[in-house]
């Protein structure tokens, strides 16, 4: 038999059995829908499933794998290298996912046996992606096959021996029961079907393989296993059913292989497709369903019917399977050695994104950080501001002496414990070529578009479905949050457009499409804070362009950048008032679909601002009208700055008689609810620098302000430099310094190491990232102790 990369009959047996296993593990959370003709697979599907990739891995490790081990041409080290960046980054992916769903129980032991890739030893130790414990078991058997290999290349014969006695040992695991990682019943289960699949591929290794024998045998097989199950069912059979499974399988791959009217049955090109994506559906189909399940709860959808339920899921996970395999599986083939650090920092640095519901809780946030500081171990030297990172660790210290001080543990600070992950992302850019770093800002910008797509299309189909319109929070969940996300995003695009001569890529011709829809979003939070902190960036950036050209030129600037602004934001505008400020909420839609041509025409209206300057001044003018309306959209706009005044002077009043530690991370509320004063009934101060005096003392203050001073100082891109000084601005009227999702932004897609600054090299990058990974561990347990 000719061994090709795909083999027909194999694609369209993954396809088969794949969907019995998607099936097997989500019927339960679809009632169970179809279950008349669906039965058996909702019974067994996932068994025969699990099996069945068993085999075929083993048959296609020794097709692929064996002669190469034999003449001495792989070694063990290249071969498990290539499983595991195969096999590892949609693994890591898809339980990053699951972990991160609202609700989702986390332990340690969990989350360690979860990300090194341990096979799971009961309950306590497996995946949070269920289904993935056949990746670790899998991992397993890699190893064991490549010592196979290695020590066979001494004695070939023996490679059948070795292959025999682990199948032997998975069938002892399976009869016992153990729970002990490597050893447990489902290690069994994966061994015993790996190393049969070893030996069926001697059968197809010969130079000319019997095929009708084979099929002969493999029907004989086949039907007696059938016949058995139809006479005893599987629960009385007088033999363990197990081995049954194990034989139908077995006879499946190998009809799979040499029977021509099967193999051009299961070569039919939807199957194949099916099948070659059977990957990314067997490691998405559970998170998404998941995700799709508590986004269903969120958005308060009845389904009483679940039958258009599933079949929506299905497709939903079709599609997301062909896009990972286009996007992820096929580049990490092709490209192994360069996604290694791309997926580090990219993936790992976007999620931190990704958990911004709120201000994020300190679990994520830790096992975020943890996962940087592994990958970081690796890293060998980095480009350091030291004049940055040293104030903002002894912010952090300082910090957690506060907690320490109230709470008696350094991890109950809330928001200090979080902060930590920021010198981490610094310190992790910081150990990045320059072209992967650039990579990176873009990619994160891109994640921060479709966040805020996300969060209008929210709202759109709130309003339109449920009247429900109000100021948009998007996953922010907070109107102010989202705004100043949107500021933060669009200054950083800005910037990052203003290097494209400098690194242009197919990624970048993505980002200006971006820019509508930031300010789209940002028009619809009305957050007035945000619209300050804009204001004053743009004025930034037309100063330091006055100084460097001509004021013709920087003139032409502003205006080009406030009829952007004003187009944007009137969009933004209309839509929102469409939706909230009518009877027929469902007339949003015709703007919303204005903003969707606008986003998709946007480079041609940049070419236009540029060609028609004329033009340009009167849409920046009309940028007038449009911060009236705004104005006009929020008449309790006045009343809040006043209480936000009020509750400045009453955190004044904590610095002097607290200067040192303060009065303890999260206790200002407390102090504020039985102290005299009005009570504002909110968690921070709406000024994050006086919040820090009052709650971490006067040092604590300082050395934030000194820190953000450096960074302002360093910082000569004007873009940049404008983006900083907005998040500045906006934190004097608002908290956005506490939201992680924000921060995370700002430091990843504003900072950039220069080569002026201090090189650290391999033994202190590995001190320092160890460090941080201890503290992020004692945060994880003391959250799992709480």
């Amino acid at each position: 038999m000719e061994i090709g990369k795909r083999l027909p009959g194999l694609d369209g047996l993954r396809a088969i059995f794949c969907v019995g296993i998607v099936l097997f593990h989500v019927n339960g959370a679809f009632g169970s829908v179809f279950s008349g003709w669906l039965g058996p697979v909702y019974a067994y599907g996932g068994y025969f499933g699990n099996y069945l990739f068993f085999l075929v891995s083993g048959l296609l490790a020794a097709l692929h794998y064996k002669e190469r081990f034999l003449e001495g041409d792989f070694r063990i080290r290249s071969f498990l290298k290539k499983r595991f960046l195969r096999l590892y980054p949609l693994y890591f992916l898809s339980n990053l996912c699951a972990v991160l769903v609202p609700g989702t129980a986390r332990t340690l032991p969990k989350t360690i046996a979860t990300f090194l890739l341990l096979p799971p030893a009961g309950a306590s130790t497996s995946p949070y992606n269920l289904p993935s414990w056949f990746l670790s078991v899998l991992m397993v058997c890699c190893v064991l096959y490549g010592l196979t290999g290695t020590l066979s290349r001494f004695r070939p014969r023996l490679y059948l021996p070795l292959c025999g006695c682990f199948a032997l040992c998975g069938m002892l695991f399976m009869r016992l029961s153990l729970s002990i990682p490597f050893l447990s019943q489902s290690c069994g289960e994966g061994y015993l079907n790996f190393f049969l699949g070893a030996f069926l591929a001697e059968a197809f290794l010969r130079p000319s393989p019997d095929a009708r024998l084979l099929t002969a045998v493999s029907c004989a097989v086949f039907g007696a296993s059938v016949l058995g199950i139809c006479l005893f069912g599987f629960e009385g059979m007088p033999v363990d059913a197990r081995w049954v499974m194990t034989l139908i399988c077995l006879s499946l791959v190998c009809l799979a292989l040499c029977a021509a009217p099967l193999v051009r049955f299961l070569g039919f090109a939807p199957f194949r497709a099916l099948g070659s994506c059977s990957f990314s559906v067997f490691l998405w189909h559970v998170p998404l369903a998941r995700w799709y399940l508590f986004l269903e709860r969120r958005l308060g959808l009845v389904i009483t019917d679940q039958r258009p339920n599933l079949l929506l899921y299905l497709a939903l996970l079709l599609e997301l399977s062909a896009l990972s395999r286009r996007f992820l599986e096929k580049p990490a083939e092709r490209y192994a050695s360069l996604l290694r650090p791309l997926f580090a920092a990219g993936v790992l640095s976007v999620f931190a994104l990704l958990i911004a519901n709120g201000v994020g809780d300190t679990f994520t946030v830790s096992l975020l950080g943890l996962c940087l500081c592994a990958v970081g171990l690796f890293r060998r030297s980095a480009q350091v501001d030291l004049g940055t990172l040293v104030p903002f660790l002894l912010y952090c210290l300082v910090g957690m002496l506060s907690a320490f001080n109230i709470y008696r543990s350094t991890a109950a600070g809330y928001y200090v414990s979080m902060q930590l992950v920021f010198p981490v992302i610094c310190l992790f850019m910081a150990t990045l070529e320059p072209e992967r770093l650039r990579f990176l800002k873009r990619f994160c910008l891109l994640v921060a578009g479709a966040m805020a797509a996300v969060s209008v299309g929210q709202f759109v189909f709130l309003a339109v479905l449920w009247g429900k319109a109000g100021r948009l929070g998007g996953v922010l969940t907070n109107p102010n949050a989202m705004g100043i996300f949107c500021v933060s995003a669009w200054f950083a695009l800005a910037h990052c457009l203003a290097e494209r001569e400098e690194c242009e890529s197919h990624l970048s011709s993505f980002l200006p499409h971006l820019e509508p829809i930031f300010l789209c979003a940002l028009a619809m939070t009305l957050s007035m804070g945000s619209f300050a902190a804009m204001s004053a960036g743009i004025f930034l950036v037309f100063l330091k362009k006055r100084k460097e050209t001509s004021g013709q030129e920087a003139f032409s600037l502003l205006c080009r950048t406030l009829a952007r602004a004003s187009l944007g934001i009137g969009t933004g505008l209309l839509l929102y008032l469409a939706a909230a400020r009518t009877n027929v909420p469902a007339s949003c839609l015709a703007p919303f679909l204005y903003a969707l041509v606008l986003t998709a025409c946007w480079k041609k209206f940049l070419l236009f601002l540029e060609a028609r300057p004329k033009a340009a001044v009167l849409i920046a003018l009309g940028g007038f009208f449009v911060a009236a309306a705004v104005v006009l959209s929020r008449p309790s706009s006045l009343d809040t700055f006043t209480e936000r005044l009020e509750m400045m002077r009453n955190g004044l009043g904590y610095l002097f008689r607290y200067p040192i530690l303060g009065v303890g991370p999260g206790q200002w509320r407390f102090h504020n609810l039985y102290g005299d004063e009005k009570y504002f009934n909110t968690w921070y101060i709406h000024n994050a620098l006086i919040h820090v005096g009052a709650e971490l003392g006067m040092t604590a203050l300082a050395l934030l302000l000194l820190c953000a001073i450096r960074v302002f100082q360093k910082q000569t891109e004007p873009w940049a430099k404008a983006g900083i000084a907005a998040f500045f601005v906006h934190n004097l009227l608002d908290t956005a310094f506490f939201h992680t999702g924000i921060m995370a932004l700002l430091v990843t897609t504003l900072s950039e190491p220069r080569a002026r600054d201090r090189k650290l090299g391999n033994r202190t990058v590995k001190l320092l990232f160890g460090g941080f990974a201890l503290i992020f561990l004692y945060n994880m347990y003391y959250c799992m102790g709480t």
